[in-house]
C-alpha cells in the first residue's frame, strides 16, 4: 500500500488522496554581440589628389560594445575620427559615421585599396564582434606636354642664328614616344630623349644659316607630342619663334656749290646721307679723302637722311675727293657708302706788254 496516496488493484489505480504543489520555468537570455562597417570612396582622382573616405561603424547585435576600435590599413587608427566617443558603451542598434581624407603620397599604388576593421565585445557576453570592408580608387593620369623656343629677335641674310627648343612633361604621368618638330630645323627627335619623366625637362640648341632672300621675317613653328605611359593618351604643344631679317644699307650723294671757279676761291661741299635699308643705322661717320673728317651722325631711321658741309679753298689743279659714309645696324653690321665730286680751276689770264713804237726815221709821206 502507499501511505498517504494510493491504492493500487488488479483493477486499476485508486485514488484514495488529493496532491498539491507547483513549479517555475526560467528562460536564459543569449547576448549575441554584432558589428557591421562599410565604407564608400570616390571611384576614380587624378593623381596628387587628396581621396575622401566615408566609413560607416553599425551595431547590430543585441548589446552594447565595449572597446570599440576601428583600423584601417591606408588610414592607420581612426577611432578617434567618429562622431560617438567609443569609451562609452556603443548601444546595439547604434550608428556612428566617419569621414576621413588621405593625401596622396609618392609610390603610392594605383589603384589605391584598403580595408578598414571595426571590433568591439560585448558588454553582456564578453564575446568580441568584428567587421571588414574595402574600398579601392583608381587613380586617373592626364598626361601633358609643353613646348617653348626662343630665336633672336634680328638677323642679317648669311649669319647664323641659334634656336633654343624645351619640352617639359606638364601631366601627372610619364610620356612617351615623344617626338619634336621644326617646320624650319625639320625633324628633331633623335636630339631629344623618347621618354620623359613626369615633371621634367628637356632643352636643346640648334644652329641655322639664315639664306639669302629668306622670308621677312623669319617665322617657324615647333610642334611636339608625347604619349602617357599610363594613360595612353597622345598629347602635343606648338610654339612659334620670328626673327626679322634685316638688310642695312646707306647712301650718299657729295655735290659741289660750283665745280669750276677760279684759284683760290671757296667752293662749298654738300653731303646727303640717306638710310636706304630696313633697319635703324646708328653712329655714321662722313669722311672726305681731302678735306679729313666730315661729321658725325647718330642715328638714321629707314628712309631718313641727314645734311653736311665742308668748305674748300680751290688750288690751281683740278680736284676729286671722294666722300664715305659709314654706319652699323643694331647687330653691328656695318655698311658704307660712298661719291666724289670734282672742282676745276680757271687759271688767272697772263698780262702782255706792248711792242715798243719804232721810231720816225722818213718823212710825213
Amino acid at each position: 500500500p502507499l501511505p498517504n496516496a494510493v491504492a493500487a488493484t488488479a483493477e486499476g489505480v485508486i485514488s484514495e488522496a488529493s496532491v498539491t504543489g507547483n513549479a517555475s520555468c526560467v528562460t536564459d537570455i543569449v547576448h549575441v554581440p554584432g558589428i557591421d562597417v562599410t565604407k564608400s570612396c570616390p571611384a576614380a582622382v587624378a593623381e596628387g589628389e587628396d581621396i575622401e573616405y566615408t566609413i560607416t561603424v553599425q551595431n547590430t547585435g543585441n548589446e552594447p560594445l565595449t572597446g570599440v576600435t576601428v583600423t584601417d590599413t591606408l588610414l592607420g587608427d581612426i577611432t578617434g575620427d567618429f562622431n560617438v566617443d567609443f569609451a562609452n558603451p556603443f548601444p546595439a542598434g547604434a550608428t556612428a559615421t566617419a569621414t576621413v581624407t588621405y593625401e596622396q603620397q609618392a609610390g603610392d599604388p594605383d589603384p589605391i585599396t584598403n580595408i578598414v576593421t571595426a571590433e568591439g565585445v560585448g558588454a553582456d557576453s564578453g564575446t568580441k564582434a568584428t567587421d571588414t570592408a574595402s574600398c579601392t580608387t583608381d587613380i586617373t593620369h592626364v598626361p601633358g606636354i609643353a613646348v617653348t623656343k626662343s630665336c633672336p629677335a634680328a638677323a642679317g641674310e648669311g649669319e647664323v642664328v641659334t634656336y633654343t627648343i624645351t619640352v617639359s612633361n606638364t601631366g601627372n604621368e610619364t610620356l612617351e614616344d615623344v617626338t619634336v618638330m621644326d617646320t624650319i630645323l625639320g625633324d628633331l627627335s633623335e636630339s631629344f630623349a623618347d621618354t620623359l619623366d613626369e615633371g621634367d625637362s628637356e632643352t636643346q640648341e640648334f644652329d641655322f644659316t639664315v639664306p639669302e632672300g629668306a622670308a621677312d621675317p623669319l617665322v617657324n613653328v615647333v610642334t611636339v607630342s608625347g604619349t602617357g605611359a599610363d594613360s595612353g593618351t597622345t598629347v602635343n604643344s606648338t610654339a612659334t619663334c620670328s626673327t626679322d631679317i634685316l638688310h642695312p644699307a646707306i647712301d650718299i650723294v657729295k655735290t659741289v656749290s660750283d665745280e669750276t671757279v677760279a684759284v683760290g676761291d671757296t667752293v662749298t661741299y654738300t653731303y646727303v646721307v640717306t638710310n636706304t635699308g630696313d633697319t635703324t643705322l646708328f653712329d655714321i661717320t662722313v669722311d672726305d679723302d681731302v678735306l679729313g673728317h666730315i661729321g658725325d651722325i647718330a642715328v638714321l631711321e629707314p628712309g631718313e637722311s641727314a645734311t653736311l658741309t665742308a668748305d674748300f679753298v680751290v688750288g690751281d689743279e683740278p680736284t676729286t675727293n671722294v666722300a664715305i659714309a659709314r654706319g652699323h645696324d643694331i647687330l653691328g653690321r656695318v655698311v658704307e657708302a660712298s661719291d666724289d665730286a670734282l672742282v676745276t680751276p680757271i687759271l688767272p689770264t697772263v698780262a702782255t706788254t706792248p711792242p715798243p713804237t719804232t721810231p720816225f726815221t722818213g718823212s710825213d709821206a
